[in-house]
């Protein structure tokens, strides 16, 4: 198992009413409606946020965006030892991860490493290999060079569990 740095981070499944799916929609909420602005510092701030303005330009995602992904989905949420969610990362039913994203507060303390490492002990060495895809920023401005780091970050995260590149995202 891969060291969790300075973050004592634990790992829950997001079944429906535990503690780590309160945690993650109570963060989403803050993330995805706090002054629904794509600012840098909003963008800096949650993951959840990023996404949803890179992608949509805005930041105004529907309010059912979370917690239909964690129903549609097998979500595993990190968090601190009194229930702070700390990350947060989805498994479609076809192996792929997705919407894998770190509070800005966790980011390079484990709280990543934690919920990868219980995805790969959970989901790898199956019939289907697991995938996913690190998408490239679309926009620009001062969200955008904050998400073109992370991009860099995250490539540089998966190829160390063995992902290997397929394409340009």
């Amino acid at each position: 198992m891969r060291g969790h740095g300075n973050c004592k981070a634990v790992v829950e499944r997001c079944d429906p009413d535990s503690a780590a799916w309160r945690a993650t929609l109570a963060h989403a909420l803050v993330a995805l409606f706090g002054d629904r602005t794509c600012s840098k510092r909003n963008v800096c701030g949650s993951c959840f946020g990023a996404e949803w303005c890179d992608r949509k330009g805005r930041a105004d995602a529907p309010s059912w965006f979370v917690a239909d992904l964690m129903r549609r989905n097998t979500c595993y949420a990190a968090m601190d030892e009194s229930g702070v969610f700390l990350g947060l990362a989805a498994v479609s039913p076809s192996n792929v991860i997705f919407t894998f994203c770190v509070a800005e507060r966790a980011r390079g303390m484990g709280a990543g490493t934690a919920i990868l490492d219980r995805i790969v002990q959970v989901h790898g060495g199956g019939r289907h290999p697991l995938e996913l895809t690190v998408a490239a920023p679309t926009r620009g401005g001062e969200g955008g060079e904050e998400l073109a780091r992370r991009h860099g970050r995250l490539v540089a995260l998966y190829e160390s569990y063995g992902f290997e590149r397929t394409g340009q995202e």
